[in-house]
């Protein structure tokens, strides 16, 4: 058994989408070759297919479809998967109202 920890009928044929050593309900990324079974975070996802390998993040919610979840994006709404960051404040480029200057609370009292 692929899943020796895992007691399901349904699961006759051993299902391993990835060819890996573990079957898919016991596979936490299925979808991906990872023997190892890394996950950093400790959430439902492995490292290889996590899109916050560090942050625990069981929704794996994506706003803007880039590689990088909400909860680890610099610029969560907007799609940069460079997450350049000029300033290394919090905020990355394509949305920080100051690339040049850290600046955490994005205040803008001049409206500019």
């Amino acid at each position: 058994y692929n899943c020796y920890n895992v007691y399901n009928n349904d699961n006759n044929n051993q299902l391993n989408t990835d060819n890996d050593a573990y079957g898919d309900l016991c596979d936490n990324c299925y979808n991906v070759y990872n023997n190892n079974q890394l996950n950093t975070d400790n959430d439902a996802f492995g490292d290889l297919c996590d899109n916050c390998y560090n942050v625990y993040n069981n929704n794996q919610l994506n706003t803007d479809n880039d590689a990088f979840g909400d909860l680890c994006d610099n610029c969560y709404n907007v799609y940069n998967n460079d997450q350049l960051n000029t300033d290394n404040d919090a905020y990355g480029d394509l949305c920080d109202n100051c690339k040049y200057i850290a600046n955490n609370n994005q205040l803008n009292t001049d409206n500019d």
